[in-house]
């Protein structure tokens, strides 16, 4: 009888053991020892490797794949851990995208032939067809193991007296059952069992856990696509059931949440589980979480449509830039033509003359603004903080705009408070802030239109504020105005210039001083009005503030002067300014050219630009501080630099002053005049 029943326990589990090994549609196999020597293979996994089970069975598996390949150290962590794991690679060198998949467990059974690793090889791009056979072999295992368990009751019948050889019968079925449930329960996916219908028939304990489900049970025949939330998953979910009922298969990626309310996204696919007659009887669902996969995606989505709307603002910014380079050049060629015809008509010439400034200030400023959103982007705009008075910044700011307003006829109403708005601020970088809030009223205000400036007190703080009524701005675009590039929309018919930096200067500037700034607009054509805050001073500092010297071009000395510039035309033109009025002036080309021409001249003022061939402007400095000639002479940094990082460059190299192009010719005279009260008014 003991014999017997030995033979019915090996041939429940030779049994299971061939329907899992011999019928699965995956290449596996079985590994025992540190060497994971192969013990057992299917027919797919000798097809993988191109070998017979002769040639496999027996060998490390060291000597089956190359060095260094994914399956060693998995194997290795299997078994040191005692826990499923699985590893995914691209494989190269394919016209696609072809992803293998390798996963390992640990086999559980009590029979030393079966105490090892077992390791599995997936090739996803054949896991439709995979799964479609993996689900035949289940339902061959499960229709033998059936008829097995039949056999053992009616041998357990007719030995009934036999007991020890029964009970030991039923422990080698249950842990054929173990053995065979350890691989759905090793797998990292939530799998399923459903109806034809999608009714939710069962769950395998990973799925219960990795869903956050205590107990499965209240949700058995329940639809399962009640698991989604969002209606266009639903429907997916349905469609991709319909599709498996009829013996397809169905895939989707869709989210639901976990029992305890972790949002997941999740990849499902959907096979039927055939009858004895090749007709699907139930669904096999299985759900792989692809969460991290999904948020990538998401997140490089997003990515890629915010690195598109940056390039749109760069392309926009870039063509602005270009045009509004453009349009001041047009008229300064137009002047210069008008300037050669209209020798004998002065008033021609003033006018002309007059255009060509105003054209080259806008070309100034526009480049000034640029300069200041480099500083301001990289945080190097330092403020020179004094007491000051806001009223008397305001005034500066009315009267630099004085002549817009004069143009376009506009009524400006001054209504400021009586007592002193005392802040500590940088007098300079405020009256810009001012000013740009006037010049935009007076660009978006209609001829003859009213611009008010308010000036007044609330608790601790001054507040101004700039309004008109002109084209106003549109509810949806009062959030953009302060945007860096922004050309928020006003009317077709009233395009103005500008690059769309004024404003986020503005606001950067105001918060550089404890301030704050915000707009207010009915609506289009119902003005706006900008209002900034600034804290008030909490008492009036004693001591010397800095004092800006406006010195009058008053008639000086006559100079020598040395004009150093490897721009021709540029220095030409400055000899010839400084010439016409009445000073001794020389012209080099290069540091080293400088110098042999100062030994000759003993200049006592030299503009002198930086960047020249040959020698440049701060090695020609350094050199000629060194000599007698040179310690006397007045040395300018005449240059397009003016951050403060190259300022200092230049008071290291010896210079005496540092002046940024283009120099207005008040700033000319204002250092000639100072050096001659210098030298007491002698040549």
């Amino acid at each position: 009888m003991s014999n017997g029943t030995s033979i019915t326990t090996r041939a429940l589990d030779q049994l299971v053991y061939h329907a899992v090994m011999e019928f699965a549609p995956w290449p596996m196999a079985e590994v025992e020892g540190k060497a994971h020597v192969v013990q057992a293979v299917n027919p797919s996994f000798c097809a993988l490797l191109e070998k017979t089970a002769d040639e496999l069975i027996g060998k490390p598996i060291a000597q089956l794949f190359a060095e260094g390949h994914a399956t060693h150290g998995l194997l290795d962590r299997v078994q040191l851990s005692g826990e499923a794991a699985s590893h995914v690679e691209t494989a190269r060198n394919t016209p696609g995208p072809v992803y293998w998949s390798y996963t390992c467990w640990p086999l559980q059974a009590k029979d030393a032939r079966h105490v090892g690793l077992m390791i599995q090889v997936t090739e996803t791009s054949k896991v439709d067809q995979l799964t479609k056979d993996m689900n035949e072999a289940l339902l061959i295992s499960a229709v033998e193991q059936h008829e097995l368990t039949d056999v053992a009751d009616r041998l357990n019948k007719r030995l009934h007296k036999e007991i020890l050889e029964r009970e030991e019968a039923q422990m080698a079925l249950r842990e054929s059952e173990e053995f065979n449930r350890s691989i759905t329960d090793s797998s990292p996916d939530c799998i399923k069992i459903l109806d034809l219908e999608g009714n939710l028939l069962s769950m395998a304990d990973r799925g219960q856990k990795l869903l956050c489900i205590p107990d499965i049970t209240p949700y058995l025949n329940t639809p399962w696509i009640d698991f989604y939330q969002g209606e266009e998953d639903r429907v997916a979910a349905a469609a991709a059931v319909k599709k498996a009922a009829a013996g397809g298969e169905g895939n989707f990626i869709g989210s639901f949440s976990t029992l305890d309310g972790i949002p997941k996204w999740w990849d499902v696919r959907i096979s039927p589980i055939l009858d004895a007659n090749g007709k699907p009887k139930k669904l096999l669902d299985v759900s792989r979480d692809v969460t991290e996969r999904r948020q990538t995606e998401l997140a490089l989505e997003q990515t890629a449509k915010g690195l598109a709307e940056v390039d749109r603002h760069k392309s926009e910014f870039l063509a602005t830039l270009a045009h509004e380079l453009r349009n001041p050049l047009a008229p300064l060629r137009s002047g210069l033509e008008v300037l050669t015809m209209v020798t004998d008509d002065r008033a021609s010439w003033d006018q002309a003359h007059g255009m060509m400034t105003r054209q080259l200030d806008q070309m100034v400023r526009l480049i000034d603004d640029l300069m200041d959103l480099s500083r301001i982007t990289r945080g190097t705009v330092d403020l020179r903080m004094e007491t000051v008075d806001l009223r008397t910044i305001l005034e500066q700011a009315m009267e630099a705009s004085r002549s817009l307003f004069e143009r376009h006829e506009h009524t400006v109403v001054r209504q400021f408070c009586k007592d002193a708005l005392i802040v500590q601020g940088d007098g300079m970088r405020l009256a810009q802030v001012f000013s740009n809030l006037l010049n935009n009223a007076a660009k978006y205000t209609d001829q003859g239109g009213v611009i008010t400036v308010r000036a007044e007190v609330h608790a601790d703080e001054a507040r101004v504020t700039v309004q008109d009524n002109g084209i106003g701005i549109a509810e949806g675009q009062l959030v953009k105005v302060f945007d860096m590039f922004a050309q928020v929309e006003r009317s077709n018919e009233r395009v103005q210039g500008g690059l769309g930096i004024g404003l986020n200067i503005v606001k950067h500037l105001v918060g550089m001083h404890g301030g704050r700034i915000s707009v207010h607009s009915e609506g289009l054509g119902k003005g706006s009005s900008f209002t900034v805050v600034i804290p008030l001073a909490t008492r009036i500092q004693t001591g010397t503030s800095p004092i800006t010297a406006h010195v009058a071009p008053a008639p000086s000395s006559r100079q020598r002067i040395l004009v150093v510039d490897d721009n021709e035309d540029a220095a030409n033109m400055m000899a010839m300014l400084l010439g016409r009025w009445g000073h001794e002036i020389r012209v080099a080309n290069n540091g080293q050219q400088a110098i042999e021409i100062g030994e000759l001249m003993l200049p006592r003022l030299i503009f002198m630009d930086l960047g020249m061939p040959v020698m440049d402007g701060h090695t020609a400095c350094a050199q000629m501080k060194r000599t007698a000639w040179g310690r006397a002479a007045y040395i300018v940094a005449l240059t397009g630099l003016g951050q403060e990082e190259d300022l200092r460059r230049s008071f290291e190299a010896g210079f005496d002053h540092h002046l940024v192009k283009p120099v207005e010719s008040k700033a000319l005279k204002g250092v000639i005049a100072a050096l001659g009260e210098q030298d007491g008014g002698s040549s």
